[in-house]
């Protein structure tokens, strides 16, 4: 039996950045809800990119799938169409592979309104966590800029700095408090 390949289920690259995973899948998942396709192979095929999806997103189950993808042929037999649920040798993989399917197939009996109310609430999240992590970071760069001019005797420039980092790190923490 061939494992499944996540990468071709999603029609990506085995380089493909996080965005790619995402944008591939959300445009396959709607496509293919069982809501929306009324094709045979929709519910199936729904599930299988769900689970190649949850799989390749998340970078430990990634790194241990490219492992594994890496080690062993994926050759497919001749008119080898119907996906099939593989064991693999990893045991973690294993276990993240089953509960990505399970997930997978709590999502297809989800309506299509529901299904898509999902995805833009990850969607919304992923923004929000992205935005909160850059205020910390500009917060960082602004209290070492400050450290570095009260070094060169620059106090009054390093105290401005250093309280515009402490604001910025606040204003970071109680974003995430007040979610």
């Amino acid at each position: 039996m061939n494992k499944p390949n996540y990468y071709e289920i999603l029609d990506i690259s085995t380089d493909a950045t996080k965005e790619e995973i995402k944008k591939a899948y959300r445009k396959l998942a709607l496509q293919y809800h069982p809501d929306k396709n009324k094709s045979p192979d929709a519910h199936e095929r729904f599930i299988e990119i769900n689970e190649a999806y949850l799989l390749l997103y998340d970078d430990d189950a990634r790194a241990k799938y490219d492992k594994e993808f890496q080690t062993h042929s994926q050759k497919k037999k001749p008119n080898q169409t119907e996906y099939q649920e593989e064991i693999f040798e990893d045991f973690d993989l294993n276990d993240w592979s089953k509960k990505a399917k399970k997930q997978a197939e709590q999502y297809a009996k989800m309506s299509y309104y529901n299904f898509f109310n999902l995805l833009k609430g990850v969607v919304k999240e992923t923004g929000f966590q992205f935005s909160n992590v850059i205020i910390y970071m500009i917060a960082g760069i602004l209290l070492l800029s400050g450290i570095g001019c009260l070094i060169r005797s620059n106090f009054a420039l390093g105290l401005i700095l250093i309280s515009m980092g402490v604001g910025g790190q606040y204003l970071a923490n109680k974003r995430w408090n007040e979610r």
